[in-house]
């Protein structure tokens, strides 16, 4: 039980010593304070913490903020990496990324570094789901293509 003039020890066990700082952030924002993260890794963990523990208002705060601050390579190191992406997060990376696109006169993704096989069927999945730019899905489509025939 608990008894009034006992200090009582509470611990969050982490298993990932990086998400320690994510955690402190997240907990910090859901009581109404201000979070100052240190880099858009930092952003990324406290967004997907924020999914798993349901916190939708830090979610929506995370996300305005990832869609200015995500670069080219953050977002295709995003969507090209093992661990699997909450829909959220990769809602905001597609929206990134075809952003881009739509802002370039003339696109090659073979000039994207970074672009990986992970990447190319997140963005497929999710640009075919939204139908949201016909001509970035195409052009994945046709990346896609050259590159299977190509043997790469």
């Amino acid at each position: 039980g608990f008894r009034e003039g006992v200090a009582a020890e509470m611990f969050a066990d982490v298993e990932d010593p990086e998400d320690a700082d994510a955690l402190k952030s997240l907990v910090e924002v859901i009581y109404g304070g201000v979070a100052m993260l240190s880099s858009t890794e930092e952003l990324v963990r406290v967004f997907m913490l924020a999914d798993w523990l349901q916190s939708d208002s830090v979610k929506t705060a995370a996300v305005g903020k990832l869609e200015t601050s995500l670069s080219l390579g953050d977002t295709l190191d995003l969507l090209g990496g093992w661990k699997p992406l909450p829909e959220g997060l990769c809602q905001v990376a597609v929206k990134v990324l075809t952003a881009k696109a739509a802002s370039a006169s003339a696109l090659d993704l073979n000039e994207w570094a970074g672009l990986t096989w992970t990447a190319v069927v997140r963005l497929l999945n999710r640009t075919n789901k939204d139908a949201s730019d016909e001509r970035f899905s195409n052009l994945l489509r046709h990346y896609a293509l050259s590159k299977i025939s190509s043997g790469a």
